[in-house]
């Protein structure tokens, strides 16, 4: 009955966004919108497609993050939804996969249930409370404020200018393509090595490296192979995803839109000019963004950041349930990246410490978080290597 009341009061909507985002995910239209011709038209409607499946694939992370927040927080941090909503998709496929590999499910399956993670949530956003909604007004307007913004635009120019290179593959990318192609048409996920020899169990360390899983996704919703993808195709959208982020970070550390956009610019700027064997930062970011230490470091990274600021700054659970669905998130993503990760955020939680601005108590809550995060990986080291 109570269902029924609250769909009344003009809810009903989030009724029609929950079957058309099931049918967005029955329909192959990335498959039905493929054809052969004009190399830089299938080129663009391949960019459409691909930018299709990654609005898809953030929304169940994007939608975690409203049902978990205030309205006030949505409507702040609006510019946050690609980084947020990008890290807890991977969150959540990431753990699907995982799950599945452990008991033999299909690809199918494991789509199937991201799936459904994302329908309930609609349907949960329907029957939140009003401190649940936010103004899409407020964020349309936030929104335009980034294209408005030249020195950022800049940097995105710059930045894609620069992906358009001969340098297609490199070393892993191999071993990428190998997961991503097999676990895409998989009948029954598992532990077998695919990459060297067949019928083995593979290297324990590579248990819970899931990021293929993610890239799977988008190559089955996109209708495209999974060779385009790693050679060329993910680096169009991450680098600027990765871009994006960081100025969401400096916009959150107080520094205002022009500063950001400069500093974005500034960035990107010598990142191009650090692109060989001694300097291979650039390297990385510009050819290498769609590899899991790369990924982890640009696009996760920010996110678990901003959320242990956030509770640093705010000793709240929700802040601390952020910070460990991030945190779970680079785990499943690339263990020694996190590592890295936590001891700069522990450096500054100290900090904080020392300067009276963070009690001692959280500062240990935040401490069991990050190591309830490493057992997995770390009992996988040293005992099953």
């Amino acid at each position: 009955m109570k269902f029924q009341q609250d769909f009344s009061k003009g809810k009903r909507q989030y009724l029609f966004l929950a079957f058309i985002w099931s049918l967005a995910w029955v329909i192959p239209w990335g498959q039905m919108l493929s054809f052969q011709g004009n190399t830089i038209l299938v080129f663009l409607v391949d960019m459409i497609k691909l930018g299709g499946a990654f609005f898809l694939f953030i929304i169940p992370g994007i939608l975690l993050f409203i049902l978990l927040s205030h309205a006030k927080e949505v409507n702040f941090y609006w510019s946050g939804f690609v980084p947020i909503g990008l890290t807890f998709s991977v969150f959540f496929i990431s753990l699907i996969g995982l799950i599945g590999r452990i008991f033999g499910f299909s690809f199918l399956l494991v789509k199937s249930i991201f799936v459904l993670v994302g329908f309930i949530e609609i349907l949960l956003l329907a029957l939140a409370d009003k401190e649940k909604t936010f103004e899409l007004k407020i964020i349309w307007k936030s929104f335009k404020r980034v294209f408005e913004n030249i020195p950022l635009l800049l940097a995105l120019m710059l930045a894609v200018l620069l992906m358009f290179h001969d340098q297609l593959f490199f070393v892993d990318d191999y071993t990428y393509l190998a997961y991503l192609t097999n676990w895409q048409h998989s009948d029954m996920l598992g532990f077998r090595n695919i990459v060297h020899e067949m019928d083995v169990v593979e290297n324990a360390r590579y248990w819970l490296a899931m990021l293929p899983m993610s890239q799977a996704m988008l190559a089955d919703l996109s209708g495209l192979s999974g060779l385009l993808l790693l050679g060329s195709y993910l680096e169009l959208y991450l680098v600027p995803f990765a871009m994006l982020s960081s100025y969401w970070l400096a916009r959150f550390l107080g520094v205002s839109r022009t500063k950001a956009g400069f500093s974005i610019l500034f960035q990107i700027a010598l990142y191009s000019w650090m692109i060989h064997e001694y300097v291979p930062t650039g390297f990385w970011f510009y050819l290498n963004m769609s590899e899991d230490k790369v990924f982890s470091t640009f696009l996760i990274f920010p996110t678990l950041l901003f959320f242990s600021l956030k509770y640093i700054e705010k000793t709240e659970f929700k802040n601390l349930l952020f910070v460990f669905l991030a945190g779970i998130s680079m785990v499943l993503t690339h263990p020694v990246i996190f590592v890295f990760s936590v001891f700069v955020i522990l450096s500054i939680a100290l900090i904080a410490l020392f300067l009276k601005k963070f009690h001692w108590r959280s500062f240990f809550y935040l401490v069991i978080n990050f190591v309830v995060m490493m057992l997995p990986h770390s009992y996988i080291r040293l005992y099953l290597h």
